[in-house]
């Protein structure tokens, strides 16, 4: 039982199981459970696929190099820079449509579908690949179902380690996992809802952003200030050593190099003193 976000579990249960874990987590208890009430059949993971295991190394023709790939929290699979295949031969490898888990972050929403261009790509061990088997059942389908806050928190629950930030779900526990599996047609009317969906919330989310720059522009035209003050192309930028070289006691940190840093005395040239 839950009151105001504290979670209570018998001491009886603790006794009766050594096993038993004290991560508050772990015991959350949700009101309802999806699975038990679905109108459609629950099955485990490893009734509708399995875990791929193909390594760089194993590859009848390799090629010259390969592209690591990172899954971000909002689901989508990104590639990195390319690296030789010397470097990469004990790296996994993933085909278009594979279903990809971070080990780690999977519970926080780190859960992707590899797309066309995407095909060879390659990670490490710290990445589960899930190969849909079930010509009936859709990775992006699962992709959404796996993503919802409800799966994120029971599959939290089936992570272990010894600290929150680094807990695992292991490979075992994936393919044990429980999901409602639709028909084909309701798993497309689920995927297009969403997708839908997420276009709006972008396309809000743009919009929103826009009237907070005009809004901070506005503010600081009728102050009468001229000041540059767009941080899109600040996350990278150069320092001259010979700042550093002229003045002794020149700043190195990376607050007070930042490129509108330099049109900061604008402020002093308002309508107003």
């Amino acid at each position: 039982m839950s009151i105001n976000n504290i979670v209570l579990c018998k001491i009886d249960n603790i006794i009766s199981d050594s096993q038993k874990r004290l991560d508050v987590l772990y015991w959350n208890n949700f009101k309802l459970d999806f699975n038990e009430h679905s109108r459609f059949k629950v099955v485990p993971l490893k009734e509708i696929g399995e875990i791929r295991t193909d390594t760089v190394g194993m590859q009848p023709g390799l090629l010259e190099y390969y592209y690591p790939f990172k899954i971000t929290y909002t689901g989508n699979v990104v590639l990195k820079d390319c690296v030789s295949t010397e470097k990469c031969k004990s790296f996994k490898l993933v085909k278009e449509g594979d279903l990809v888990f971070s080990r780690i972050n999977c519970c926080r929403g780190a859960i992707g579908v590899v797309r066309d261009f995407q095909n060879d790509a390659i990670c490490t061990n710290e990445t589960h690949i899930f190969v849909v088997k079930d010509k009936n059942v859709m990775a992006e389908y699962l992709q959404i179902i796996l993503r919802h806050p409800y799966y994120q928190d029971l599959i939290l629950t089936k992570c272990t380690g010894a600290s929150l930030e680094r807990m695992r779900f292991s490979e075992s526990a994936l393919l044990d996992f429980m999901v409602p599996i639709p028909d084909k047609k309701k798993q497309k009317e689920i995927i297009e809802l969403v997708k839908a969906n997420s276009a709006t919330i972008e396309k809000h989310k743009l919009a929103i952003d826009k009237m907070q720059k005009d809004k901070n522009a506005y503010l600081l035209s009728e102050l009468g200030i001229n000041l540059d003050y767009d941080v899109i192309d600040e996350t990278f930028y150069s320092v001259s050593i010979d700042s550093f070289k002229e003045d002794k006691s020149y700043r190195f940190d990376f607050e007070f190099n930042k490129p509108s840093f330099e049109s900061i005395e604008n402020i002093f040239k308002g309508k107003y003193p």
